[in-house]
């Protein structure tokens, strides 16, 4: 018994000094005394390929006025701007595809009048300065969705087609359509308008499918 109780000793003495090897005493938790409050989240953005001008967004506040925020944006978990300060937009000038992705804006409060850096004053010009500056915890904003909705794409020309007057007959196409169809809620939808010269047509006892994928002719003349 007594060499059980000294083994047990032993194997809580091994406990405590991995604890204290893992957490030493000296261990204290970073304090900010500021903190960035979002006022506004940014919001998803779907719009067509070659949309000029369009942006994502986020507003937020220093809890006192003396202070600035610093943002910078993340897309699909990665880094793509530089810190800049009081302004938490990213600008596309021109949508593409390849801009498709998840969106977040990382913010937190400095001290424009910190001088303990070599920059020293207002005017950060690095990321670096920011940071130096920091007074608050970074906080990250919701992700948003940048949606890019590519033009369809012909795959091959429509092919012609021969009838007898007064038959009927069926035209389609064959294209790649991007759209929307496999989102919730979806705000665009691709359409399909057929044409005979340069006037629409309209469904009729004698078309049928004017604005489908195949169009039905009836009673051809």
């Amino acid at each position: 018994m007594k060499t059980r109780v000294l083994h047990n000793l032993g194997l809580a003495s091994i406990a405590m000094f991995c604890l204290s090897f893992l957490l030493p005493s000296n261990t204290m938790a970073q304090y900010y005394p500021e903190t960035a409050i979002i006022i506004e989240q940014p919001h998803d953005v779907i719009e067509c390929e070659g949309s000029l001008d369009q942006f994502l967004f986020v507003v937020a506040a220093p809890s006192q006025k003396q202070y600035k925020i610093a943002y910078r944006w993340w897309k699909d978990g990665r880094v793509i701007s530089e810190w800049v300060e009081d302004f938490g937009q990213i600008t596309f000038d021109t949508l593409r595809y390849r801009l498709s992705g998840l969106y977040k804006a990382e913010m937190f409060v400095f001290d424009p009048n910190y001088n303990g850096s070599t920059n020293g004053g207002s005017g950060w010009p690095s990321g670096q300065s920011y940071e130096e500056a920091r007074i608050s915890p970074i906080v990250f904003s919701d992700e948003a969705n940048l949606y890019v909705l590519q033009k369809p794409e012909f795959m091959k020309d429509i092919k012609s087609v021969y009838t007898k007057e007064g038959g009927s007959l069926s035209l389609t196409f064959d294209a790649n359509i991007y759209g929307e169809h496999n989102m919730n809620n979806p705000t665009y939808w691709t359409q399909i308008q057929w044409f005979r010269g340069t006037t629409p047509l309209l469904d009729n006892e004698r078309y049928e499918g004017t604005k489908s994928s195949i169009l039905n002719i009836e009673d051809i003349k």
